[in-house]
């Protein structure tokens, strides 16, 4: 199964209101203008937000980690 990512972009050079973290990765759907997706890493700390719902999740230790929140290695298969 595809995982249906069109793109990843650095988003960090967008203005933002205050300060930002050291990443923000913006993910998106084939298809969609706007991020499914932020990737957020700070002092070697991950969490993905979904940008439909809100939600946060736990911290990881690795960007590897954080992607896998969105599609786990088992859906890739």
């Amino acid at each position: 199964m595809p995982a249906g990512i069109d793109m990843l972009e650095d988003l960090k050079a967008r203005p933002w209101p205050s300060p930002i973290a050291d990443t923000i990765i913006g993910v998106f759907r084939l298809g969609e203008e706007m991020a499914a997706w932020m990737i957020i890493g700070q002092d070697g700390s991950w969490v993905v937000a979904g940008c439909s719902d809100g939600t946060v999740s736990r911290h990881f230790d690795s960007l590897a980690g954080a992607l896998c929140q969105i599609h786990p290695v088992d859906d890739l298969t």
